[in-house]
């Protein structure tokens, strides 16, 4: 009896890009032999650098009978990719990496989320959000805009620009709700606003006791029972 060995599957080759777009492109490669152990899919990683060279991070996974693929891509990224085939024994040596290819910028597609805002003071109140990736940031320079007012007030709508994650509202009256809303921004333009929320500013200890107190005795109600005479 013959024994069959198998083995990890060869790292694919040949990786060639093609049909560029803003959003996408395809990237067509040869499989490596599979070694009596066939190929259930394939790992198409990419890395950039810009924020963090060197790192691979995976992107998307394809059938074992796909070899050109056309990648969904962020704007603003210089990307490069490589593919990894994965049989029954494990992963393939990753491939050669392709040629590089940089993404034209755009405005944010991304609301930040996380919003909020709290009093860290009784005069204050603190809009904070969680930062957008940085795939998410499309173009460069990117800053936030952040607008909040009074609740049910009807005044003007307050604003300010920053490129940190929270802005500190000063000089506020204790305990009052404020519509917030915040919107991310780069040199290709703006994003969507996000939905209105609502925060309040600080607390505060009460300032005067209670008055007008009053007190009642509640006496509990006799009850009487009579016998057989």
């Amino acid at each position: 009896m013959a024994l069959l060995c198998v083995d990890y599957p060869d790292p694919p080759m040949d990786l060639e890009v093609s049909d560029p777009d803003k959003r996408s492109i395809r990237l067509t490669w040869i499989p490596g032999d599979e070694h009596n152990s066939p190929v259930t899919e394939f790992l198409v990683q990419f890395e950039e650098d810009r924020w963090e060279p060197g790192q691979w991070q995976n992107l998307s996974s394809y059938p074992r009978d796909l070899n050109s693929v056309i990648l969904p891509l962020s704007p603003f990224v210089n990307y490069q990719f490589r593919v990894i085939a994965i049989n029954s024994v494990g992963k393939s040596r990753p491939s050669r990496p392709s040629q590089r290819y940089q993404t034209s910028g755009a405005s944010p597609d991304a609301i930040p989320s996380g919003l909020k805002g709290w009093g860290t003071k009784n005069t204050n109140m603190e809009i904070s959000w969680e930062p957008l990736l940085n795939t998410e940031q499309n173009g460069p320079n990117l800053h936030y805009s952040v607008w909040w007012r009074r609740k049910d007030t009807g005044e003007e709508w307050n604003n300010v620009t920053t490129v940190g994650a929270k802005h500190i509202v000063h000089d506020t009256e204790t305990y009052v709700p404020y519509e917030i809303k915040l919107q991310a921004r780069n040199d290709f333009g703006p994003g969507p606003e996000s939905n209105i929320i609502i925060g309040y500013s600080g607390e505060d200890k009460p300032t005067a006791p209670p008055t007008d107190l009053h007190v009642s005795i509640l006496t509990a109600p006799r009850s009487t029972s009579t016998g057989p005479r």
